[in-house]
C-alpha cells in the first residue's frame, strides 16, 4: 500500500547500531480533506473523521486525498476521483510491477501528479491534461518547481521545471526533492546541495546528507571517532556537532537521536528535550503533537513531554495526519484519534 502503509526506515549514522526511526520526508503541506481510505471486503472507499462512510468501497485500490484528487485503481488501471467520490480522471494509467507497494502512480504535488505509460514516466495536471509527457525511466513527486528525472536506465540525474524543461542537466548520481530552496545531491561519492538553478548552495562534504526541515538538515560526517551525524544550517555550517550515532529531520521544533544506547529528542539548538527510560527504542518524528516509538515489535505514540501518549500495542503503525493514524492489532486495521481511542476498524 505505497503511500499509505508507511515502511519505517532505519537510518543510520554508522558504527551499525540500532537507531530512531525515521519516517519517509514530510511533504509540503496537504491538503487532505478529511477523507481517509479503507478496505472493506476487498474493495476501497472512504470514511471521514468520525469514522463514517463518506465514499463507499467500490474501488480495487485507493490513496489518501491530495489536492481534492485521490489515486484509485478500477480494473486495473490507475484514475483518479474527487472529494464527492466521482472520477474525474479516467483509470488509463498502468501500475507499475509490484504495485502498489512500487507503484510509480502518485499523488498530487505541485499541481502535477506522476504517472506511468508504456513503462515510462510523466506527468498530468489536476484535470488530466498531460502536462509532461512519459519521457523519463525514473521520475520523482515535484517539489518547489523542480523534479529529479533520468532518461536512462543506470544513467545520472537531473531536474525538470513544470513545463518538463530540464532545468538542471543529468549529472548526479542519487538526488533528493527540493526543501527550503535547496535540494541535496550525490556526486563522486559526496552529498551537497544545490539550489533550482544548478548551482552549488553547499559543497560537495558530506558523507550523506537529508532534506533541511524546520532550518536544519541532519547529515553524516567523518570524525576523529568515526561517522558521526549531526545538523547543517542553510549556509552549510555546522550548528550542532556531529555526536550522533543516528539522528532525524526536525518536525515540529524536535529531532530524534541515538548515542549508543540513549535515545532522544534534540531541539534546533541541539539541547536534549528528554530522554527515553527505555533501552533501545526506535523512534520516529513528531506529527501533530504525537511521535511513534516501537519497542519489542509493538508500536505507541509519545508526547512531546516524553510520556507515553498511546501505550505500545500495534504491530503497525503510522504517523497522525489530518487528526487520525492507521494502526493495525492482530489482523484488525483501524483508525485511532489522538487519544488512542478507535474511529472505525476493519472488523466492523
Amino acid at each position: 500500500m505505497r503511500g499509505f502503509l508507511v515502511a519505517f526506515i532505519l537510518i543510520s549514522a554508522g558504527c551499525g547500531s540500532s537507531v530512531p526511526i525515521d519516517e519517509p520526508p514530510p511533504q509540503p503541506k496537504k491538503a487532505y480533506s478529511g477523507l481517509f481510505p479503507f478496505a472493506k471486503d476487498r474493495k476501497w472507499g472512504f470514511i471521514d473523521r468520525a469514522g463514517k462512510v463518506a465514499i463507499a468501497p467500490t474501488f480495487d485500490y485507493a490513496e489518501k486525498f491530495v489536492d481534492e484528487r485521490a489515486l484509485v485503481l478500477i480494473g486495473g488501471k490507475i484514475g483518479y476521483i474527487d472529494v464527492a467520490g466521482t472520477v474525474v480522471i479516467p483509470p488509463r494509467y498502468d501500475p507499475s510491477p509490484g504495485f502498489p507497494a512500487r507503484n510509480r502512480a502518485s499523488t498530487f504535488a505541485d499541481g502535477l501528479a506522476r504517472v506511468q505509460g508504456n513503462g515510462r514516466d510523466g506527468y498530468i495536471d489536476r484535470h488530466g491534461v498531460e502536462a509532461i509527457g512519459t519521457n523519463f525511466v525514473d521520475a520523482a513527486d515535484f517539489s518547489e518547481g523542480r523534479a529529479a528525472v533520468r532518461t536512462d536506465f543506470g544513467g545520472l540525474f537531473g531536474y525538470v521545471d513544470r513545463t518538463g524543461k530540464l532545468a538542471i542537466p543529468a549529472q548526479f548520481e542519487q538526488v533528493g526533492s527540493f526543501s527550503e530552496g535547496v535540494a541535496w545531491v550525490k556526486s563522486e561519492g559526496k552529498f551537497g546541495y544545490i539550489k533550482p538553478d544548478g548551482s552549488f548552495a553547499i559543497p560537495l562534504k558530506f558523507e550523506w546528507a537529508d532534506d533541511f526541515r524546520e532550518g536544519r538538515a541532519h547529515v553524516k560526517m567523518e570524525t576523529p571517532q568515526g561517522f558521526r551525524s549531526g545538523y547543517i544550517n542553510a549556509k552549510g555550517e555546522v550548528v550542532i556537532p556531529p555526536n550522533f550515532f543516528a539522528s532525524g529531520g526536525f518536525s515540529e521544533g524536535l529531532a530524534s537521536y541515538g548515542i549508543r544506547l540513549e535515545r532522544g529528542y534534540i531541539n534546533r539548538a541541539g539541547a536534549v528535550v528528554f530522554r527515553l527510560p527505555q533501552v533501545g527504542p526506535d523512534i520516529g518524528r513528531f506529527s501533530e503533537g504525537l511521535a511513534l516509538i516501537r519497542d519489542d515489535g509493538k508500536y505507541g505514540y509519545i508526547d512531546k513531554s516524553g510520556a507515553l501518549a498511546i501505550p505500545l500495542q500495534f504491530e503497525h503503525a503510522e504517523p497522525f495526519a489530518d487528526g487520525l493514524a492507521y494502526v493495525r492489532v492482530a489482523d484488525d486495521w483501524a483508525y485511532i484519534d489522538a487519544k488512542g481511542k478507535q474511529v472505525w476498524n476493519s472488523k466492523r
